[in-house]
C-alpha cells in the first residue's frame, strides 16, 4: 500500500455491543442482492453508517464478500479515490485485485488517473465467484465531478454479483434516475432511517440504559422525528438529569449537545449564502420558493431550496412535486437560535415580509401570527377584526382569544371587537366573572362610539352573551329577558339570530317544554347551516340530540348526527374541533343500543378532534362516555381510569352542564360497582333537591337519586320520588326517561314483594323501549333486574307483542353473554381512527391519490399514515397490512 494511505479508512466500522437491531430495515436491505446500487441518503446523524455496518455484521459477512471505504475531502483526486477503492477490494482476499494494483503502479497511471483503469478493476471483479457488497461511505465529501462521472460508468458496468452501497448526506449525481427506472437501485432515505417509536423505546432501555415514561417517549419521538443523534443526545442528558420534565423543557434546538453537533457537523460547512437563507427562512413553518423570495428579498430561492433538498440539510418535502418544504424540528430550533443572534436587527422585516405574503394569498391565520411576531399589532388587529366571527363560530374561539391576548393591553381595551371576542371565549369556557368583565369593557367603549349601527350590533351581541351567562346560573327569567332584548336587532344578523334561538331553546328545556326547545334548536341549526356557521350548527345539533334522546327518538337522533356529518364533509370541514360533539353524541347513541364497538369507534374520533382544538368540555364528555362503555364491558378499572381523565377537563365547563353530568355518571358507576364511599355527597348535591323547577332538564339526576335510594333500601322514599317523576315524564312525553323511571319503579315493587305490579310496570317499560331499542337502561340495572326477568321470562313473553318479545330476548341474551371490552380487537388501541379509515380504503383497492381525495388530505399525508400503519402492525406492504387487519377484525 502507498505511503500516506490510511488503513483504517478501508476497515468496516466496529459494531458496538449495545445496538438496536433494526430488523425492518435489515429485511429491506436483504433485498439488496437484487440491485446494482444501494443508495442510503439522509442528513447528518441519522445512523446511516451504523445501519449498514450492523447489517453487514449480522446478516451478510458470512454469506458474501464485503468491502468498506470511508471518504474524506482529501480523497477528491480521482487517482486517490480509485486507489482506495482497489485497496478496499483487495482486502477481501489478498491478490484478488493484483492486476488493478499493478496498473496503478505502472508508469502510465502513477501520477494521474485514466478511465481505462476502470476496465481493469471491473475485469478483476468479474473473477469473483461470490456476491460482493462494496460500501462507499460519506461520498458527499467528494467535490470532484469527474469522480461522479466515473462512478456512474463503474456502477452501470459492474458484474451482476457486485453491489455498490453508497452512504451520503446528499444525493449524488451518478445517474440514479436511469438506475431507478430500470429497477437497478434500492434507496433508503431519511424517512426510512428515522427511528420508530418501538425502536426508540428499545434504544433508551437497552442501549442507553435509561428508563423513561411513555409520555416522555412520545414527546421525544415527535421532537427528534426519529433522528438517531438527537435521541443519543437526549439519552446522555437524561442520564445526567433525573427529572424528566426539566429535561424536556431544555431539550430543544438550542440544547448544548444539539447545538454543538449541528454547528460542527452541518452549519459551519455551508457557504455564507446558504447559511443566510437557512436562518431567514427558518421563521417559516412551511415554505415554497415564492414565499422564500419575499422573506429573503432574493430571486433564486427555488435554486437554493433544490440545493438544500439535494444535500439533505434537514429539509422535509411536503408534497410529491417538492414545491412545499419544512425543516426538521430540532434543526429549525437550532437555526432560530442562530438567527436570534446574527439577525436581530432585521427580524421585524423578515416577519413582516412573511405576513404580507400570507395576507396577499389569503392565509390570514399565518399572516396574523407573523404580524404579531413583528410586533406590527395594528395590522394584526385589522385582520383579526376582519375574520374573527367566522373563525370563532367555526370552532376556533381559543385561537382568536389567544391572538387577542397577544395584543398590547392599551390597544386591546380600546377595541370593543377584541374585548367581545374574549368575552365569547370566556363565556364558552364557563368563566362567568372574566366574561362579564370583558363585556363591561365593551359597554364602556361603546359610550365613545358614534356609529349607531355598530352600537346596536354590539348591544345585541352583549345581550346574547349575557343570556349565555344566565345559563351558567340556570336563571330562566334572565335567559328569556336577554333573549327578548336581543331579538329585534338580532333578526337582522343571522349569526346572532341563530345564537338567540339557541338561548330560547335552552330556556324552553329548563321550563320542561322539550317540544318547543326542539323547534328553537331546529331554527338555530337551519340558520347556522345556511350561513356555514359550523360551530353553532354543531352546538345546535347537540342540543337537538339531547332533546330527541330525552323524548326517546334515538333513531332520529342518529340520523340527525349523520346528516350533519354529511353536511360538514361536503364542505370539507369535518375535522373542525366542534365536530367532536357530533361524534360523541353518536357514541352515546350506540351505547344506548349496546353496540359498544361502534361506540368506542365514535368516541375515539371525538377525542381526536377535541384534543386538536383543546375543547375541554367535549374531552370531559367523551372520557365520560368511554367510562360508561368500559363499565358496560365489565372493565371497572378502565372505566374509573377514564372517569378520572374526564374530571381533569371539568374546570369551568359549566355552560354545557358537564360538571353535573360528571357527578351523575360518577355516582352511577360507583353505585353499580357496590362502592358507596362518597356517593352520598354526590347524591345530596343541591341540584337533586330542586325537583319542581328542573324536573325535565335534569331528569337523569333524579333517577340517579332513586337508584341510590334503592341501593340504600330506602324503598318508601324511592317510591314517592319515582311516582312523581313517572307522572311528570309521561305528561311531558319524555319517553326514554319515562322507560328508565318505570324500570326503577318495577325494581322497587319487586323488592317490596309486589310481583304483579312489578311485572305490569316492567311490561310498560318494555313496550315504550322496544321500538327505539333502549337496551342499556335495562342492562345497567342487571344487579336488581336480571334474576327477576330470567325467572319471569315465560310470563313476560306471553304478555308482550311479537316485536316486544324479540326485544326482551335481546335483553336476556345480553344478560347471559356479558361482553368484556378488553377482549375486543387490539387495533382499537394500536391504530388511530384515521389510520383505520385508510386501511378500509386500502381494502377497497384505492390508490394513494384516491384515498387522499376521499379524506381531503395530501398524498404525502396518506403515505405518512401508511408508514405508521406498517410500523404499528409490523408489516411491510399493503397486502400484509390487509391480512393483519383481517386478523384483528377491523373489517
Amino acid at each position: 500500500m502507498d505511503k500516506g494511505f490510511i488503513k483504517s479508512k478501508i476497515n468496516i466500522p466496529k459494531v458496538k455491543d449495545k445496538i438496536v437491531k433494526r430488523e425492518d430495515l435489515f429485511n429491506k436491505l436483504n433485498e439488496a442482492i437484487n440491485y446494482k446500487l444501494i443508495l442510503v441518503t439522509a442528513p447528518a446523524g441519522f445512523g446511516k453508517s451504523t445501519l449498514i455496518a450492523s447489517w453487514l455484521n449480522f446478516n451478510i459477512k458470512n454469506k458474501c464478500f464485503t468491502a468498506w471505504l470511508s471518504l474524506s475531502e482529501r480523497d477528491s483526486e480521482a487517482i486517490v479515490f480509485w486507489k482506495y477503492v482497489v485497496y478496499a477490494l483487495d482486502k477481501i482476499k489478498e491478490g484478488i485485485m493484483e492486476n488493478s494494483i499493478l496498473a496503478f503502479n505502472s508508469f502510465q497511471f502513477k501520477s494521474s488517473f485514466d478511465t481505462e483503469i476502470l476496465a481493469v478493476i471491473l475485469n478483476n471483479l468479474d473473477e469473483l465467484r461470490k456476491d460482493l457488497f462494496l460500501v462507499i461511505d460519506d461520498l458527499y465529501m467528494i467535490d470532484n465531478k469527474e469522480i461522479y462521472e466515473q462512478l456512474k460508468f463503474f456502477i452501470r458496468n459492474v458484474p451482476p454479483n457486485v453491489h455498490i452501497v453508497i452512504i451520503s448526506r446528499a444525493v449524488p449525481d451518478i445517474g440514479i434516475s436511469k438506475l431507478r427506472a430500470t429497477d437497478n437501485m434500492l434507496q433508503l432515505s431519511q424517512k426510512d432511517l428515522s427511528f420508530t417509536q418501538k425502536e426508540i423505546e428499545t434504544f433508551f432501555k437497552e442501549v442507553m440504559d435509561v428508563d423513561i415514561s411513555n409520555g416522555t417517549l412520545n414527546i421525544l419521538e415527535e421532537r427528534t422525528e426519529g433522528w438517531a443523534v438527537g435521541l443519543q443526545m437526549a439519552g446522555l442528558s437524561l442520564k445526567n438529569t433525573k427529572n424528566e420534565e426539566t429535561f424536556l423543557n431544555g431539550f430543544k434546538g438550542d440544547h448544548r449537545y444539539v447545538l454543538d453537533y449541528l454547528m460542527e457537523e452541518v452549519f459551519s460547512l455551508l457557504d455564507r449564502e446558504t447559511q443566510d437563507f437557512l436562518m431567514k427562512t427558518s421563521i417559516l413553518g412551511e415554505m415554497n420558493s415564492d414565499l422564500c423570495n419575499r422573506v429573503t428579498q432574493i430571486k433564486n430561492s427555488q435554486e437554493l431550496l433544490e440545493k438544500i433538498d439535494t444535500e439533505n440539510l434537514f429539509m422535509i418535502p411536503l408534497d410529491e412535486n417538492k414545491e412545499w418544504y419544512r425543516y426538521h424540528h430540532l434543526f429549525k430550533e437550532f437555526l432560530g437560535n442562530r438567527r436570534a443572534v446574527a439577525m436581530e436587527d432585521i427580524l421585524p422585516e423578515l416577519y413582516n415580509g412573511a405576513a404580507e405574503w400570507h395576507k396577499e394569498n389569503g392565509f390570514y391565520d399565518e399572516a396574523i401570527n407573523f404580524y404579531i411576531e413583528a410586533k406590527n399589532y395594528d395590522e394584526a388587529r385589522i385582520i383579526i377584526e376582519k375574520i374573527d366571527m367566522d373563525l370563532m363560530f367555526s370552532g376556533d374561539m381559543k385561537k382568536v382569544y389567544d391572538w387577542c391576548m397577544k395584543i398590547p393591553k392599551e390597544m386591546f381595551y380600546d377595541r370593543p371587537r377584541l374585548c367581545m371576542n374574549a368575552a365569547w371565549f370566556k363565556c364558552a369556557s364557563g368563566d362567568y366573572k372574566a366574561s362579564d368583565n370583558y363585556l363591561k369593557c365593551v359597554e364602556q367603549s361603546l359610550k365613545l362610539q358614534i356609529d349607531e349601527v355598530d352600537v346596536k350590533y354590539f348591544f345585541t351581541e352583549i345581550m346574547i352573551i349575557r343570556g349565555m351567562l344566565a345559563i351558567l346560573e340556570r336563571d330562566i327569567t334572565k335567559i328569556k329577558e336577554y333573549a327578548d332584548k336581543a331579538k329585534d336587532y338580532g333578526n337582522k344578523h343571522n349569526i346572532l339570530k341563530a345564537a338567540n334561538a339557541l338561548l330560547k331553546g335552552t330556556a324552553a328545556i329548563y321550563e320542561g317544554d322539550v317540544k318547543a326547545a326542539a323547534a328553537f334548536y331546529e331554527e338555530c341549526l337551519e340558520i347556522s347551516k345556511n350561513i356555514d356557521n359550523y360551530y353553532t350548527a354543531s352546538i345546535a345539533n347537540r342540543s337537538l340530540i339531547i332533546s330527541k334522546m330525552m323524548r326517546g327518538k334515538i333513531y332520529e337522533a342518529e340520523k340527525q348526527c349523520i346528516d350533519l356529518i354529511e353536511y360538514l364533509t361536503k364542505r370539507h370541514v369535518i375535522n373542525i374541533p366542534a365536530a367532536a360533539a357530533i361524534y360523541n353524541d353518536l357514541a352515546d347513541i350506540y351505547y344506548e343500543w349496546n353496540e359498544l364497538d361502534k361506540a368506542v369507534e365514535w368516541v375515539k374520533k371525538a377525542l381526536e378532534l377535541a384534543k386538536k382544538g383543546e375543547v375541554n368540555w367535549i374531552l370531559c364528555a367523551s372520557y365520560m362516555t368511554l367510562a360508561k362503555i368500559f363499565f358496560a364491558g365489565s372493565n371497572i378499572e378502565d372505566a374509573l381510569k377514564y372517569l378520572s381523565k374526564s374530571e381533569t377537563y371539568r374546570i369551568n365547563d359549566k355552560l354545557f352542564d358537564v360538571k353535573l353530568e360528571f357527578l351523575r355518571v360518577k355516582a352511577n358507576l360507583h353505585l353499580r360497582s357496590g362502592n358507596f364511599e362518597g356517593v352520598e355527597n354526590l347524591i345530596n348535591n343541591d341540584i337533586f333537591n330542586c325537583l319542581t323547577k328542573f324536573n325535565i332538564a335534569y331528569s337523569y339526576y333524579y333517577l340517579t337519586k332513586v337508584r341510590y335510594l334503592i341501593f340504600k333500601n330506602a324503598l318508601a322514599e324511592a317510591e314517592i320520588l319515582i311516582i312523581s317523576l313517572s307522572e311528570t315524564f309521561e305528561m311531558r312525553k319524555v319517553n326514554k326517561a319515562l322507560a328508565e323511571a318505570l324500570i326503577l319503579k318495577s325494581i322497587i315493587c319487586e323488592k317490596k314483594g309486589n310481583t304483579t305490579e312489578a311485572l305490569e310496570v316492567l311490561i310498560k317499560a318494555i313496550n315504550i323501549s322496544y321500538k327505539e331499542k333502549y337496551l342499556r337502561i335495562f342492562l345497567n340495572e342487571e344487579t336488581h333486574l336480571k334474576e327477576f326477568i330470567l325467572s319471569k321470562s315465560t310470563k313476560l313473553q306471553a304478555l308482550l307483542k311479537k316485536e316486544a318479545q324479540s326485544f326482551l330476548n335481546q335483553i336476556i341474551e345480553n344478560f347471559n353473554n356479558k361482553i368484556n371490552i378488553m377482549e375486543k380487537p387490539a387495533y382499537l388501541e394500536i391504530l388511530s381512527v384515521r389510520e383505520i379509515e385508510v386501511l378500509k380504503y386500502l381494502q377497497k383497492g384505492l390508490t394513494n391519490l384516491e384515498i387522499a381525495e376521499a379524506l381531503f388530505v395530501s398524498v404525502n399525508t396518506v403515505k405518512t399514515h401508511l408508514l405508521n400503519i406498517y410500523t404499528k402492525l409490523d408489516v411491510h406492504s399493503r397486502t400484509e397490512a390487509l391480512t393483519k387487519a383481517k386478523e384483528f377484525g377491523i373489517f
